[in-house]
């Protein structure tokens, strides 16, 4: 596969490499939609990292965003993982509303979603979406490559926009947001996402 020559080049890459390395390996760039956008009050980027005896076997993204306030507060909640063994990418992804009493109330399942990296225009878009195996929650194959730059501009803190659409909603609801991992959270995203490309560099030998 084109991406794992282009890999290491695209772990950290301005926005022009950026944009010509996306165009070459077969990711897309996404022109806005009609949708309504609100920023994040409040952003949560933690990295996923699963291991079995041959090395590191997943490697993930999961952010939660926090918006408005009282009756109108909401989290969106998204995971990003790219896989070794099949060498694919997911996307699961959900929302949620938070009452006077405390719980969570969870809002129907999305049927479609997405994470743009704002400064090159890149994202990942999920498809195939199905019911994920949470209540709320939605999950579709992304594509490999435009996932993986979109988890680095995730874990390096660029200016990101997830967009979320519900059962029944004719505009896609999008929250932007900012915000990097913590170093040791970065330092352990960077050598799971290594020993990935590594991982699947083999298996394709």
């Amino acid at each position: 596969m084109l991406f794992f020559c282009c890999k290491p080049l695209a772990l950290r890459l301005g926005p022009t490499a950026t944009i010509a390395l996306a165009i070459l390996c077969g990711s897309s760039a996404s022109s806005a939609l009609a949708q309504k956008v609100t920023n994040a009050a409040q952003v949560t980027v933690k990295p996923t990292v699963s291991r079995d005896d041959k090395g590191f076997s997943l490697c993930g993204v999961r952010v939660a965003l926090s918006v408005g306030e009282g009756k109108a507060n909401k989290t969106y909640d998204f995971l990003v993982t790219a896989h070794a063994d099949n060498a694919t990418a997911m996307i699961k992804a959900g929302s949620y509303s938070h009452l006077k009493t405390g719980v969570a109330e969870i809002e129907p399942a999305p049927v479609g979603f997405s994470i743009l990296e704002m400064p090159t225009m890149i994202v990942a878009t999920a498809t195939k979406i199905v019911p994920a195996d949470i209540p709320g929650f939605s999950v579709g194959e992304s594509g490999l490559l435009s996932t993986m730059i979109v988890m680095h501009a995730l874990a390096d803190g660029k200016p990101m926009k997830f967009s979320i659409r519900l059962p029944k909603q004719k505009v896609d609801t999008a929250v932007s947001f900012q915000k990097s991992m913590t170093k040791p959270d970065l330092a352990a995203y960077d050598a799971c996402a290594e020993g990935l490309h590594d991982r699947i560099t083999r298996n394709q030998r």
